[in-house]
């Protein structure tokens, strides 16, 4: 990981990591993968990787409002979600 300081590289279709050929790696720190509030418009895990749980400061308790990015004027809004609590454990 990124955030581990490997110096890993392929050769002959193998993975290297220092020095050493790998079969198996076990990670240093615990990693999430975290979502973005806007679907289709997001930097998150899929923009920049896994983050280690140490740099996760806070975690979503409530969704403020919802749309449908398909869906056009009044009907869009997904009232049934405003102001709702997540159960993120």
């Amino acid at each position: 990981m990124l955030h581990e300081n490997p110096k890993g590289q392929i050769k002959d279709n193998t993975l290297v990591l220092n020095g050493e050929t790998l079969t198996a790696y076990v990670f240093k720190k615990n990693y999430y993968f975290v979502l973005g509030d806007n679907f289709y418009n997001s930097f998150d895990s899929r923009f920049w990787g896994f983050v280690p749980e140490d740099n996760i400061i806070r975690k979503v308790t409530m969704i403020l409002f919802s749309i449908n990015p398909d869906k056009e004027g009044f009907k869009k809004f997904r009232f049934n979600r405003f102001l709702r609590t997540v159960n993120a454990q």
